[in-house]
């Protein structure tokens, strides 16, 4: 296995400051809602969540790195040399996903279904549901939070994303103001459908989840007249969650030469200085 040097965690993802602190999902998350709580009017429909690839890094960081396993820390070392690789604009999940499968011959996909996931879940509501949505009505934001945490179904997701009440307030109210559109463009025999959430996240593995996971969110707003049943509202949004993640496979890390293992983790401490 040839390598060249490890790039450092901010030659790979964008800095958020001159000192190289990089910015994470929870920065854009945190970015979005402070935007999004100044919009002067609640018909606006300008604040969408979107990201194609951010990390989340949980409890690592410099200090901790050098104390997670070495087969872990080589893992990370690979993939961040086959990331650099990879053109800005096509870094994505679902391009991270593809690199993990076909690239890096030292990483193994978790095939257990709490680790595998692609879940799809919807939820139709008349049009003054969404109304309500548009002006915070907290029973509505409860309502779409609870299904939204149930369609994501992983604990880890929602705390590494910082997607908490606050956040999915500000999405609703957008996802008001885009059905409002709706209304107004929407012909016979006709869908229309707008993203507000697209994002998609690198989670470095630490100490409390040893797996490097990737995963994607999509909320989509719709509205469908082609097929409106009596009593089924023709409004509605469509969650996604896919999620994959990997593992070191040890007997091929094991079966590497000595120098390219002492350079790899030699280089994995110091990714994050």
């Amino acid at each position: 296995m040839s390598t060249y040097p490890v790039p450092h965690i901010s030659q790979i993802f964008n800095q958020r400051s001159q000192g190289g602190a990089v910015e994470t999902i929870a920065d854009i998350v945190k970015d979005f809602k402070m935007k999004a709580e100044q919009r002067a009017t609640c018909d606006c429909e300008k604040y969408f969540l979107m990201t194609k690839l951010a990390p989340s890094f949980g409890t690592l960081d410099a200090a901790s790195i050098k104390n997670i396993d070495e087969e872990v820390k080589i893992m990370l070392a690979t993939m961040h040399m086959a990331l650099a690789k990879t053109p800005l604009h096509e870094r994505s999940a679902d391009k991270m996903v593809e690199i993990c499968v076909n690239n890096l011959p030292l990483f193994e996909m978790e095939m257990d279904p709490a680790l595998y996931v692609d879940r799809t879940a919807y939820i139709t509501k008349p049009m003054e549901f969404f109304n309500f949505a548009k002006h915070k009505n907290m029973s509505v934001i409860n309502e779409t939070y609870a299904w939204f945490t149930s369609a994501v179904l992983d604990a880890d997701i929602i705390n590494s994303t910082q997607i908490d009440i606050g956040v999915f307030s500000e999405i609703m109210v957008t996802m008001g103001a885009v059905m409002q559109c709706f209304q107004h463009d929407v012909k016979k025999n006709e869908i229309l459908e707008k993203k507000i959430v697209d994002i998609g996240v690198l989670r470095y593995p630490d100490i409390e989840n040893p797996y490097l996971k990737v995963y994607r969110i999509r909320l989509t707003a719709w509205c469908d007249t082609t097929h409106v049943l009596v009593g089924r509202p023709p409004n509605g949004i469509t969650g996604t969650c896919n999620m994959r993640c990997f593992s070191p496979i040890l007997n091929k890390i094991a079966s590497l030469q000595a120098i390219t293992i002492d350079k790899l983790l030699a280089e994995a401490d110091v990714m994050f200085d």
